[in-house]
């Protein structure tokens, strides 16, 4: 559906969201160059066809990227409430045989970290904003150059 809407109007807008008192947006060009370049990253990073991308934040267009590029990959996409306890979102990651965890900020990447040593099929980590004080966890911009790349 996204290439066909790109086919129609690449220079539409597709996302758009206010960041430091400025917009940011996408086309759907552009949105559909970014899921490729994360989906990518997904499969350099370790995603397994049939396994997921987790993603554990607040609505953002770095969210839906995941989400589709998950899919693009050969994977699954299973979002994660953030309210979740670490218990919940073990459960979660677990039986949805996460490879990717993508997390909104240092608050739910805590609770990636504190439960990690229980997910074997974990394989990366990605924090989309702010930036990783943990070693070992992309950021959003390592993971765009990691598709580019």
């Amino acid at each position: 559906m996204l290439n066909n809407t790109v086919k129609r109007n690449p220079n539409g807008l597709a996302m758009a969201v206010k960041r430091n008192d400025e917009w940011v947006k996408w086309t759907y060009a552009e949105y559909l160059e970014d899921v490729r370049t994360v989906a990518k990253a997904f499969i350099k990073l370790g995603l397994k066809p049939f396994h997921s991308v987790n993603i554990l934040g607040f609505n953002a267009p770095e969210w839906h990227i995941s989400a589709v590029a998950g899919v693009v990959a050969g994977g699954l996409t299973a979002g994660i409430y953030t309210t979740n306890s670490e218990d919940a979102t073990r459960y979660v990651a677990e039986h949805s045989r996460c490879n990717i965890m993508v997390v909104e900020d240092e608050e739910q990447l805590n609770k990636v970290e504190n439960i990690q040593e229980m997910l074997p099929e974990l394989q990366a980590i990605i924090q989309y904003t702010g930036f990783p004080r943990s070693p070992g966890v992309e950021s959003w911009e390592s993971l765009l150059e990691i598709g580019r790349g």
